[in-house]
């Protein structure tokens, strides 16, 4: 009887030294939930927020090109016969404060040369989109729109001015964050073909309204605007890639 009491008292004495520590434990738990539910919510708006700084810069590099060749750079840096060896994305980097990298390409030379591929790794950090894992350290999501009515289908580039009188800078998209990366030097990018699908199209993030749901479409614009929205109505974006009315 004596021993069963004495138990009993050191179980409730134990009871109440480790009470305290269970609850905290347990208030832990239950707020470290909610954090988690919190950043399931913070991390899109986060990643959106980044993509969307990440494409001002690039838009920034384009109309400081434009400024000093009088015209959006062409989809690729290509040889004398007109075959692509680089991408729009080689002709950035004077103006991305990367000009000693610039300064290394061999641009008569394609971009998986021995010489060229060397480079492929030093990819800067204004073609990292939120999506990028160090795996692929030299892959980017950002591309422009080739093909029919976009502006990089025109070999030399077009002018701020040649969009303005189409449809408008601002309701004409420049650059887009891609379903798939591509190597960042490699001269290919998104093609418009009328009577076909749309390549798909990344840069889509959970909206806040839950888990389900909502994807956003992040964009830079002509007028150097970068945007996001949720239409992904294939005539709606059609009419977005075209700078032609």
């Amino acid at each position: 009887m004596l021993s069963a009491y004495c138990g009993q008292a050191c179980a409730k004495k134990l009871m109440r030294s480790i009470g305290p520590i269970l609850g905290v434990g347990i208030i832990m738990i239950l707020c470290g939930g909610l954090l988690m539910l919190g950043d399931m919510k913070v991390r899109p708006a986060a990643a959106r927020a980044q993509s969307l700084n990440t494409l001002r810069q690039i838009g920034l590099a384009l109309n400081s090109y434009h400024e000093v060749h009088g015209h959006f750079p062409a989809a690729a840096i290509g040889d004398k016969d007109g075959q692509p060896l680089l991408s729009w994305r080689v002709s950035l980097l004077p103006f991305l404060e990367a000009n000693d990298l610039y300064r290394e390409f061999r641009q008569d030379e394609k971009w998986d040369s021995p010489h060229n591929s060397r480079l492929l790794n030093r990819m800067p950090g204004a073609f990292r989109s939120p999506r990028n894992g160090p795996d692929n350290p030299g892959a980017t999501y950002y591309q422009v729109f080739t093909g029919d009515g976009a502006v990089f289908e025109n070999p030399i580039g077009l002018t701020r001015d040649e969009i303005r009188n189409g449809r408008g800078l601002e309701n004409t998209l420049l650059v887009v964050e891609a379903a798939d990366a591509v190597p960042w030097t490699r001269p290919i990018d998104l093609v418009n073909a009328s009577g076909h699908l749309l390549p798909r199209l990344g840069g889509r993030f959970y909206g806040e309204s839950g888990l389900g749901g909502v994807y956003y479409l992040c964009a830079l614009f002509a007028d150097g605007s970068a945007r996001y929205f949720t239409e992904d109505d294939e005539d709606t974006i059609r009419g977005l890639i075209s700078w032609k009315r």
